[in-house]
């Protein structure tokens, strides 16, 4: 997101630009919402999301276009559609034959408006969407950090930090980072965000045996 907004100031004239940010923690986006054990758990996961989105998604968004005096309109987190989609049944939000955002995407099917192959595809994270499908930018990350540190580095990081410990390599180069700025506020951030319901160590949802190559 750094280098797209870095990307806009530089080669464009743009000032104002459109981001998803909320749709898929309004409408169960999400890959792993496919593993909800009931509609009901669905729904509770996805308020959950959208009470804590500024703290996550809106919060990098923000900070990503500030960076470079852009302004960023997010219109799936406009009141008056977070407040009539949610008002909407469990059942009508939760994903259908296998579909993540389901409601949404149908509510465009037949309309011309987008391409049925684009309308369809499988939720793609944002930074694993501008790679490979074969290497993706989260397995580049890993073989990166994997110069820098090693397994080794993690011994004594749970005492270091107890909050929010570090769980891989990756985790705890970000937190040493982190730390040589704002050393001492790991607090502020209140949980690692994590896909629920499905064993995985890495946030990227190629990494979750639902993921359909």
């Amino acid at each position: 997101m750094y280098l797209l907004c870095k990307y806009v100031k530089e080669k464009t004239d743009t000032t104002v630009i459109m981001s998803g940010e909320g749709s898929d923690e309004v409408a169960q986006g999400y890959i792993y919402f496919r593993e909800a054990p009931s509609v009901e758990e669905g729904d509770k996961e996805s308020r959950r999301l959208c009470k804590d989105i500024s703290m996550f998604d809106v919060q990098r968004v923000d900070r990503m276009s500030s960076a470079f005096g852009l302004e960023v309109r997010v219109p799936f987190l406009d009141h008056t559609f977070t407040s009539y989609y949610l008002s909407l049944s469990p059942a009508l939000r939760a994903p259908k034959k296998g579909i993540e955002k389901y409601l949404l995407r149908y509510s465009f099917d037949d309309t011309n408006l987008i391409p049925k192959e684009t309308l369809w595809r499988q939720k793609e994270g944002f930074s694993d969407g501008l790679t490979t499908q074969t290497k993706s930018l989260h397995q580049m990350i890993q073989d990166f950090v994997e110069e820098k540190m090693t397994v080794s580095d993690l011994d004594g990081s749970n005492q270091q930090y107890p909050h929010n410990p570090p769980v891989t390599t990756e985790s705890l180069y970000y937190r040493r980072i982190f730390e040589g700025f704002f050393s001492g506020q790991g607090h502020l951030l209140p949980y690692f965000w994590m896909p629920k319901w499905l064993d995985s160590s890495d946030p990227s949802a190629r990494t979750l045996k639902i993921y359909k190559q």
